[in-house]
């Protein structure tokens, strides 16, 4: 178990699959661990958008109106992922989303908690602890966004395009955009034009993308601003 601590800090879930044969948690779902989702949307980090607005009109993101301290950074390298859907505002279910991160050095942690629910099943957090000292890549989310439509009508990919552009030219030094495939081919043909690499990315039929996040999200890897229709879902 000692030597296995490590794999039990960063996904417990999967650790157990793999090593215990064991299923899900009693508390169930693909996270166990809720409270982490919490710790992750943190109240240090502040919404940029003016109103602190957390669901937006997909044709009004190029008039969105950010507050005046969300300037981007000239040293970072910025990602964008679009998860589009038709948005109608009678269907709430059916919103699609936008998120822009970048990859910030930080200590992976361990939350008081998780130790102490990992040293009553036996895992002892000792030998990691040296590994917990050393600075790795984690990601902070800098603005996220339920993306909808405007009464009848659909989301319109050149919508979101065009936002993408617009915070390029602008000096958000966006590098990579992806997108969950949904009729996207014309939009990435033409970001890639505009010197980002853009492809498609399906977190449907693959789960890395979420186990990524995952055990970024338990070791406090990745961190971004409170917004409760994010943390819902």
């Amino acid at each position: 178990k000692k030597d296995l601590a490590r794999k039990y800090t960063k996904n417990p879930e999967k650790a157990k699959m793999t090593y215990e044969c064991k299923g899900k948690s009693k508390s169930g779902g693909y996270i166990s661990k809720k409270y982490m989702i919490d710790t992750a949307f943190t109240p240090r980090l502040e919404n940029p958008v003016k109103g602190n607005l957390v669901s937006v009109i997909a044709s009004q993101l190029t008039t969105l109106q950010f507050k005046s301290w969300f300037k981007p950074n000239p040293g970072l390298i910025y990602v964008v992922h679009g998860d589009l859907a038709t948005g109608k505002i009678e269907n709430e279910n059916d919103a699609g989303g936008f998120a822009m991160s970048h990859a910030e050095k930080m200590f992976p942690k361990i939350d008081p908690r998780m130790r102490k629910e990992l040293a009553k099943e036996g895992y002892i957090i000792e030998l990691s602890d040296g590994d917990l000292g050393v600075v790795r890549k984690g990601v902070i989310t800098d603005l996220h966004l339920q993306l909808v439509a405007d009464k009848s009508t659909e989301i319109q990919f050149s919508d979101v395009r065009n936002f993408i552009i617009m915070l390029k030219k602008i000096g958000w030094n966006i590098c990579y955009v992806t997108f969950d495939g949904w009729e996207s081919r014309d939009s990435i043909q033409i970001l890639n034009s505009q010197g980002m690499n853009a492809e498609k990315l399906s977190v449907d039929k693959d789960n890395k993308p979420y186990d990524c996040w995952k055990e970024l999200m338990y070791q406090q890897l990745w961190m971004t601003y409170p917004n409760p229709i994010a943390q819902r879902e």
